[in-house]
């Protein structure tokens, strides 16, 4: 089974992909091959940069271009049982979905102010500081790279509003929901 993770910064991919990993999938995450690619240019990494960089990449290689370089990957590992964190666009998953077998796409959602909350905590280096720096990035996800055509693709909508283990056991009814019913 594959699970493709969607969803707006904050709304609780990694955390997702966090539970699934105990639960024996491997994890690939989409930022990570644009990370490889800014390292391999020299280009510094930060939140901004990555998304900066993201759009010029799609608009020189196409709107698939990250997942067409996940799947190098994906298809050197012997899992079967494979999470992908952090989809954006219909592009992206609709070239998972021709190209790998079992693929099914969760939407994680939550509201606006519960996100900016949680960015604002991770305190990551280059992160979200002010509610303005969130509505820009917020609107560059939806604008640029075209997010909600990711969320509108989802065969499973989670909504993240509770506590870890509310989300832990929506996670897992999920899955056990997606395993009964054939891939899209």
């Amino acid at each position: 089974m594959i699970i493709c993770l969607t969803g707006l910064p904050g709304s609780g991919k990694t955390e997702a992909a966090t539970i699934l990993v105990r639960r024996g999938f491997a994890v690939f995450e989409m930022s990570s091959v644009l990370k490889e690619m800014m390292k391999e240019r020299g280009i510094e990494v930060s939140s901004s940069s990555l998304e900066h960089f993201a759009k010029e990449i799609k608009e020189e290689k196409g709107e698939d271009i990250v997942a067409v370089e996940l799947l190098k990957n994906i298809r050197k590992s012997e899992k079967i049982d494979i999470v992908i964190s952090g989809a954006r666009n219909r592009d992206e998953i609709e070239y998972i979905r021709k190209n790998l077998e079992s693929v099914y796409v969760i939407a994680i959602i939550a509201p606006q102010e519960t996100r900016f909350g949680r960015l604002v905590r991770q305190r990551r280096e280059g992160g979200i500081r002010t509610y303005e720096e969130f509505l820009y990035r917020e609107q560059n996800n939806k604008k640029n790279l075209h997010i909600d055509g990711a969320i509108g693709m989802a065969d499973y909508t989670i909504e993240n509003t509770g506590t870890k283990r509310q989300f832990e056991e929506k996670i897992d009814k999920a899955v056990a929901e997606l395993e009964e019913r054939p891939s899209s």
